[in-house]
């Protein structure tokens, strides 16, 4: 298999998931107050016209640039930015967010979120993939830092 293939598929699948969920969200909680799973979470279909935690909102051109430049960066520092295992996981996971919001954002000008656990803002699978880039950078610079000492 080409070194480019399995990033490719992780990629399409992730983007595939988060498109997938946000699609059944919009379909099946649309006009509902939404379907508590357990006492701790609830599917609740809200639209976030910001970034994260609602921060920009309706700032959609601006956000969509961001992303395209985020996008761009990525691809154009390919090499530098997946140089260890952890930090190739981190980039695709961030590709899969980073992909999944602008297409929230490009096609319907907010972000589809649908997830409610009640102890933060309600948020999607692309936000997951981001949080989970931030914690494989983590564990490859914690890695680094004890194979420096």
């Amino acid at each position: 298999m080409p070194n480019w293939l399995r990033p490719i598929a992780l990629i399409s699948t992730g983007v595939g998931f988060d498109q997938l969920t946000k699609w059944i969200a919009r379909s099946v909680l649309y006009n509902s107050p939404g379907i508590p799973f357990t006492p701790l979470l609830k599917f609740q279909l809200v639209f976030n016209p910001g970034a994260a935690y609602g921060i920009f909102a309706g700032q959609q051109f601006p956000l969509l640039i961001i992303s395209l430049t985020v996008l761009f960066a990525i691809a154009f520092f390919w090499e530098y930015l997946t140089e260890t295992e952890w930090q190739t996981y981190g980039t695709i996971f961030l590709i899969i967010g980073a992909l999944g919001n602008f297409i929230d954002r490009f096609q319907y000008g907010v972000v589809t979120d649908f997830i409610n656990i009640h102890i933060f803002p309600v948020f999607n699978i692309a936000d997951i993939a981001i949080n989970i880039a931030v914690a494989c950078y983590l564990v490859d610079t914690i890695q680094s830092l004890k194979q420096n000492k």
